[in-house]
């Protein structure tokens, strides 16, 4: 918490100096030991609940993590590693406490994002989500999301629909990390991994990311991954089954960010009584080789109608 409050109150003071130039959503950690009063009882007693705030400094909720690392070997799996017969990662929540948080947090009106790479992690998400709303309370308004979601089985993608759940998908990781995960599952494990394709079919508003500083801030790395499926060092992520396009891929960092944010109303398009931020490209994006996106340079970015960014 002290982490958070001093980095919380350093946003405030360059808002003050009218020098922050960026909008901040910002969320707790939500892990706490057994006994422990949970993070959202805090929210409560303050009276706190998602969009509280300013246009650049808002507090958007809690953030839960369920497993590890694909590449660390410990997201949490049901079928082993690749050469590692007894390794199938780690949970790192317990079950009871997960349902007891998100509980807390429905009743108070806060959003959660929950880290969730492997199965059986996703599995865990799902189950204490389905608790919540079996309660009587409905999580659709808040936009509860799945953070990452590498590998969900089909039956769980359309439970994420039926209780339609947001994903923030890490389209990143593809590019940045994908020889790792290809070494820990193998290419068929990653035929059908971060399926944005899929959850785009059935309906599911994915928002992609590029979770720095695990993975370079770039967006446009992320984009080139979600088009071509291609890591770092050039190998195919699975193939090309869950591909998208370039114009979806760029619609997951805009329109759809802004959805998952609950901040629709005020970003994500160019559109009349929204904030004017715009990023302006040297290249032109819709014409250029599939394998130069990854290249793309900025020429000018406009934050609220006022230029912040120049290549000159």
């Amino acid at each position: 918490m002290g982490s958070v409050a001093s980095t919380f109150r350093s946003f405030q003071e360059l808002e003050k100096e009218e020098r922050l130039k960026l909008r901040v959503g910002f969320y707790y950690a939500g892990r706490r030991r057994e006994g422990q009063e949970p993070v959202a009882q805090r929210m409560i007693d303050m009276g706190l609940t998602t969009g509280f705030g300013t246009s650049h400094v808002r507090f958007m909720g809690i953030k839960f993590v369920m497993d590890g690392s694909t590449g660390g070997h410990t997201a949490a799996f049901s079928q082993p590693y690749l050469g590692e017969p007894d390794q199938y990662g780690e949970l790192y929540f317990n079950p009871d406490i997960l349902r007891e948080d998100l509980l807390k947090a429905a009743k108070g009106g806060v959003q959660v994002s929950i880290h969730a790479i492997g199965d059986r992690a996703i599995e865990m998400a799902l189950s204490a989500i389905e608790y919540v709303n079996e309660q009587g309370i409905d999580t659709r308004p808040l936009r509860y999301r799945l953070e990452h979601l590498e590998s969900p089985t089909p039956d769980q993608i359309q439970r994420i629909k039926k209780l339609n759940l947001v994903v923030g998908l890490s389209s990143a990781f593809i590019y940045s990390l994908g020889d790792s995960h290809l070494r820990a599952l193998g290419y068929d494990r990653l035929v059908d991994a971060f399926p944005a394709k899929t959850l785009m079919d059935e309906g599911i508003v994915i928002a992609c990311n590029s979770d720095c500083c695990v993975c370079d801030v770039n967006p446009m790395l992320g984009i080139y991954s979600m088009v071509t499926r291609t890591t770092q060092a050039g190998q195919s992520f699975g193939g090309k089954k869950e591909a998208i396009s370039r114009f979806a891929a760029l619609e997951s960092y805009t329109k759809n960010a802004a959805y998952v944010l609950c901040c629709e109303k005020t970003l994500g398009t160019l559109t009349s009584g929204k904030y004017a931020d715009i990023t302006v490209f040297e290249e032109d994006f819709l014409k250029i080789p599939d394998e130069e996106l990854k290249n793309v340079r900025v020429h000018m970015t406009v934050s609220g109608g006022e230029i912040v960014y120049q290549n000159k």
